[in-house]
């Protein structure tokens, strides 16, 4: 069975609180079997861990609210991509009715070079 996951891990966080930190050589080798850990150090250790829940948590917190705002900008911009590529299309279509317009009114041999079927590939 699943359990909800814990929204807050707070130990030892009161003003009177049992903590001491371990000495540098205990937290490079940690506890050798047999060894009795102190209640003062437990309670740092687990103060510790529960700093970096709470670090982690708002930092993951944070980052969903990127991604929110992001992903809220990426349909914006999608948006906006659509309303141009529609804009563009009109405007392309008026050029081809303009081209056909003069081509009607004042034909003209092509000039070398001169690319006369722009648009033409405009779905």
């Amino acid at each position: 069975m699943n359990k909800p996951r814990p929204n807050d891990f707070a130990w030892a966080h009161g003003p009177k609180a049992n903590l001491k930190e371990p000495f540098d050589d205990l937290k490079e080798q940690g506890w050798s079997y047999g060894d009795t850990p102190t209640a003062d150090n437990f309670n740092w250790l687990f103060q510790e861990i529960g700093t970096w829940h709470q670090y982690l948590e708002s930092r993951s917190n944070q980052t969903a609210n990127d991604v929110l705002k992001l992903s809220e900008r990426l349909e914006n911009t999608n948006t906006d991509l659509r309303i141009l590529t529609g804009q563009l299309k009109s405007v392309f279509e008026l050029l081809i009715s303009v081209r056909t317009k003069v081509l009607e009114h004042h034909p003209f041999p092509p000039l070398p070079g001169l690319i006369m079927n722009f648009g033409a590939d405009i779905d």
